[in-house]
């Protein structure tokens, strides 16, 4: 009988913990799925609770408590950056099955929409500032993603309080949403 090469042996035994170590991701992959999943439920039960209200879907606020939260609670390896990006898309899914999460763009801010309300919600481009902003005054969009040298368009509403921004600008964009804070 042959005798195994040591290096053959090390590829074996290599092969075995890479085995091991895989069925440790499969099983917590299993418990992030059922978690998420009852995330999600909850998720649906807070919709039924703001659909009922008449309250706003989208709540800025409320997705900046989480986000902090997640900060504070990470430990790594994983860079808060790349936590938040994993949140996003955890909210912008437990959005969408709260309601429809219709996202009004206009012009350039598309990229940067996405990256701040995930792949779940829906983009609806706008034709042109003021159509925009009467557009989400009627809530036809939980949030508008506009140019900074657009918002002048919203002046008015901003001062009257119907619209108000979500925070400062990010990569040139401004965010708006209906109503105070």
């Amino acid at each position: 009988m042959m005798k195994k090469s040591p290096a053959k042996k090390n590829a074996s035994a290599g092969a075995k913990k890479l085995d091991a170590l895989r069925k440790k991701i499969d099983v917590l992959d299993g418990r992030l799925v059922s978690l998420l999943n009852q995330r999600s439920r909850i998720a649906q039960a807070i919709g039924r609770l703001k659909h009922r209200a008449g309250g706003a879907l989208y709540v800025p606020e409320r997705e900046r408590d989480v986000l902090a939260r997640v900060r504070k609670r990470n430990r790594g390896p994983l860079s808060n950056k790349a936590l938040e990006s994993i949140y996003r898309e955890i909210m912008s899914a437990a959005l969408a099955l709260e309601g429809a999460m219709d996202i009004g763009v206009l012009g350039d801010a598309a990229g940067v929409a996405r990256n701040l309300f995930g792949a779940s919600a829906r983009y609806v481009p706008a034709g042109s500032p003021s159509a925009a902003v009467a557009a989400l005054c009627a809530g036809r969009w939980q949030a508008l993603c506009l140019p900074e040298a657009a918002v002048t368009a919203a002046c008015a509403e901003l001062q009257t309080g119907r619209l108000r921004a979500c925070g400062p600008a990010v990569n040139g964009v401004v965010v708006l949403v209906r109503g105070g804070a």
